[in-house]
């Protein structure tokens, strides 16, 4: 029984050394990016909760000089829109950005890896594009078998005998 107390505790210190790894890392890549924001034509000051992606030209300058600063800067960007996030999609998203991790390791350039990413992109656009196509199908088969059941319905059909009458004779008579 002992075993499985301690790959309990093993999965426990794992999960408790990987948060501090991600609270450490968030923490850096912040403070970075409200560094590197100020150098845009938009000053972010130290309260605002909401820093903004660099410009070009600044992200062109860390990946040439600095392309670790640019990897937490990443990173902290990713954080803050799963943080912004709603409670629901959280999940989903820290898996995404899993799966992006780990896709960007296992490529061998970074060329690799931008090409793997697009592939994830297009794939992902491909699956949605079928689901629209699916629900317009469902949509369409819906009002086409809501027009029929209408068109099967015999509504009774009014009729009335039509009077003719004869002109009026002028007032002035």
């Amino acid at each position: 029984m002992d075993n499985g107390n301690d790959s309990d505790n093993n999965l426990f210190g794992r999960r408790e050394r990987r948060i501090s790894r991600a609270q450490a890392t968030r923490e850096a890549g912040e403070k970075l990016l409200r560094a590197s924001t100020n150098k845009t034509a938009e000053p972010v000051a130290e309260d605002n909760p909401k820093p903004t992606l660099p410009d070009f030209h600044t992200l062109r300058d860390l990946a040439r000089e600095n392309p670790e600063e640019l990897e937490r800067l990443r990173i902290a960007l990713c954080q803050k829109v799963i943080d912004e996030a709603p409670e629901h999609a959280k999940p989903r998203l820290e898996g995404l950005l899993f799966q992006i991790n780990a896709r960007r390791e296992i490529a061998r350039t970074h060329l690799e890896a931008a090409q793997e990413l697009s592939s994830m992109m297009n794939h992902s656009l491909k699956r949605m594009q079928s689901m629209l196509k699916d629900l317009r199908t469902i949509q369409s088969e819906s009002i086409l078998l809501t027009t029929r059941h209408d068109k099967d319905k015999k509504e009774p059909v009014e009729s009335a005998t039509i009077l003719s009458f004869a002109p009026r004779a002028s007032a002035k008579q």
